[in-house]
């Protein structure tokens, strides 16, 4: 980090700007979202201890927000009707009493299709970063 920006400060050139390659647009990152949380981060039966959605082709970082927020507010609706807790695992997901291949496993995926305003496009599940 130390060389590249000293580099950067002799080519006269903000750090961030002279890490872009050339002929690269930059970009902000893709919002991604934990929605569901199992393993060791709750109490419940899954395996995996990260089911995440990631915000991708949004035209901007308010919209790939928005898109996360409505995926996260449409599970806990999900979640509600089918009396399921709505309680938080220890980093922000959803954590209820299901086990994998149980009723809520496919929630992320059936809510991104049902919300209202928001293209399924916007939201998809990325693979599970952590597994017990």
């Amino acid at each position: 980090m130390a060389l590249a920006r000293a580099l950067a400060a002799s080519a006269g050139l903000p750090l961030w700007q002279w890490l872009i390659s050339d002929g690269v647009t930059p970009s902000l990152p893709v919002p991604h979202f934990n929605v569901l949380n199992g393993g060791l981060h709750a109490t419940n039966e899954l395996d995996f201890q990260e089911f995440m959605i990631a915000s991708v082709g949004a035209p901007s970082m308010a919209e790939a927000v928005r898109a996360g927020a409505e995926v996260y507010a449409a599970l806990r609706r999900e979640l509600t009707s089918r009396k399921l807790s709505t309680g938080l695992g220890d980093e922000g997901g959803f954590a209820p009493d299901i086990t994998a291949g149980g009723p809520g496993t496919g929630s992320p995926s059936l809510t991104a299709r049902r919300k209202p305003r928001t293209p399924s496009s916007l939201t998809w599940p990325p693979a599970p970063a952590a597994a017990t």
